[in-house]
């Protein structure tokens, strides 16, 4: 599994719609969480147009679904929209199924 920090580099690459900056300079990731069977990223983007987190998100559960993917992991991501934590997106990476440690 990979670390928050390793996330958080990931993060950085992804450029916010219609501007140079990426998410993690505009303050977007609220928070990382790595745990043994999953990561979860929680975004805050309250303001932003429907269609500008949809791109977000779709970005951020591809580069989660990578990184999980490149330490062994499914790189599948569960992702929620703002409305199902008040004004936040989450995105989670799922264990592969059936895999002991």
């Amino acid at each position: 599994m990979p670390k928050p920090n390793e996330i958080l580099d990931e993060l950085k690459k992804i450029k916010y719609p219609g501007f140079t900056r990426d998410i993690v300079s505009f303050g977007i990731v609220k928070d990382i969480e790595v745990a043994y069977a999953s990561v979860t990223v929680v975004l805050t983007m309250a303001s932003a147009k429907p269609e500008v987190v949809a791109k977000i998100v779709a970005d951020v559960k591809q580069v989660v679904g990578a990184a999980v993917a490149s330490g062994g992991e499914t790189g599948g991501c569960d992702v929620g929209t703002a409305s199902d934590l008040g004004g936040e997106a989450y995105c989670r990476g799922r264990e592969r199924q059936g895999r002991r440690r």
